[in-house]
C-alpha cells in the first residue's frame, strides 16, 4: 500500500518514470500477496502512469484489468486502498487513451460511462478526478470547447465547496483554455494565469 501511494505522490509531481517503477514494485508485491484487490489497483496505477508517458496502449493493457474487477461492493475498500475510487477513474483514463488511439465514438461511450459512474458515488474527491480526466481533459483534446467549460465549472464548483485547492487550480486552467476556444482570449488567459498560480502556491 505504501508503495502505491508513493507512485501517487511521483505522479503528481510529474516525476512520471520514477512512479513507473514504484508502480511496477507495487504490482509485483500485490502478485506475490495474490490479493485480487491489490492486483487490480496496481494495474490501475501503472495505467494512469503509462497513459501520462503517452504509452496509450500499454496504458489500456493495465487499466483494464482494474475495470474488469470493479463492482460497487468494492467502492469503500478500494477508496481505502487508493484514496480515490479507481473504478470510474480507469474508465476516465481509458476514454483519453481511447481518443488518443483513434477510436472516438468508443472513447466518448467511456468518458460518459466514467462521469456517470463517478457522479453516483458519495465520494466528492473521485468525482473530482474522473471530472478532471473524463470530463475536462477528454474535452480538451477533442477541442469541444462547451463541454470542456461546463465540466470546468462543475470542478470549480466543487473544488472550492470542498476545499480540493489542487482540482480548483486545474478547474481554473480548463475553464481559460475553454474559453480562449470560444473566443474570449482575454478572459480565458487570466483564468488560466489564476490556475498556474494556484498549482504553484
Amino acid at each position: 500500500r505504501i508503495v502505491g501511494m508513493l507512485t501517487t505522490c511521483h505522479y503528481v509531481g510529474a516525476q512520471h518514470r520514477r512512479a513507473r517503477e514504484l508502480a511496477e514494485e507495487a504490482l509485483d508485491l500485490a502478485q506475490q500477496v495474490g490479493d485480487p484487490m491489490l492486483v487490480a489497483a496496481g494495474h490501475w496505477r501503472l495505467g494512469f502512469v503509462a497513459f501520462a508517458l503517452g504509452e496509450y496502449t500499454t496504458a489500456r493493457a493495465h487499466l483494464e484489468p482494474m475495470m474488469a474487477f470493479y463492482e460497487p461492493r468494492h467502492h469503500r475498500a478500494l477508496i481505502s486502498l487508493c484514496g480515490s475510487d479507481p473504478g470510474p477513474s480507469a474508465l476516465a483514463y481509458d476514454a483519453c487513451c481511447l481518443w488518443c488511439l483513434g477510436y472516438p465514438d468508443q472513447a466518448l461511450a467511456r468518458s460518459q460511462e466514467a462521469l456517470a459512474r463517478a457522479h453516483q458515488l458519495d465520494h466528492p474527491f473521485s468525482l473530482a478526478d474522473v471530472l478532471c480526466y473524463g470530463g475536462c481533459l477528454f474535452n480538451a483534446m477533442r477541442r469541444d470547447a462547451p463541454r470542456l467549460k461546463d465540466y470546468a465549472g462543475e470542478m470549480i464548483q466543487l473544488a472550492t465547496a470542498m476545499g480540493f485547492t489542487a482540482w480548483l487550480a486545474s478547474g481554473k486552467c480548463y475553464q481559460g483554455e475553454a474559453l480562449a476556444m470560444l473566443g474570449q482570449l482575454e478572459e480565458g488567459l487570466a483564468q488560466m494565469q489564476a490556475g498556474i498560480a494556484g498549482k504553484e502556491s
